[in-house]
């Protein structure tokens, strides 16, 4: 054991070291892009005539336009009009639209929630901002 302890003792100095100083090398770091602000997002009009500003990026508005066309193939999903379009904080992974005998991630998950129009007839839709979309038939309560 007497041979061992010098040792140790040698690792641990460097180890100690190795930890404290900074090379001076640049580390990778992590950057979450800019949220889109209301002047970089289009506008849409519902059926009321004054304009909303969403707060929704495009891209996720595009896969609500193509959900709702998968799942209602008689709608003109082209031609809904926004008439919700806002960034929320989910409660959970349910999106505010839990299925009875489900279990979600308990976290609070950033999303939107969005409600098209078409004909009178209102779409509600759930989306996360990594791009999960879920339609919405029986709403629950909306962010947190």
């Amino acid at each position: 054991m007497g041979k061992r302890a010098p040792i140790a003792v040698l690792f641990l100095g460097i180890l100690v070291a190795a930890c404290s100083t900074d090379s001076g090398a640049s580390r990778p770091s992590m950057s979450v892009p800019p949220r889109p602000t209301a002047s970089d997002l289009p506008t849409t009009v519902p059926p009321s005539g004054s304009p909303i500003r969403g707060e929704v990026p495009a891209p996720i508005l595009e896969a609500i336009r193509l959900q709702l066309a998968r799942e209602e193939p008689d709608v003109d999903a082209a031609a809904a009009t926004v008439v919700k379009a806002e960034a929320v904080q989910w409660n959970d992974g349910s999106l505010g639209c839990p299925e009875p005998g489900m279990s979600y991630t308990q976290a609070i998950v950033p999303g939107f929630h969005v409600v098209l129009a078409i004909d009178g007839r209102e779409y509600d839709y759930r989306a996360s901002e990594s791009g999960q979309v879920r339609r919405c038939k029986v709403p629950g309560p909306i962010g947190y």
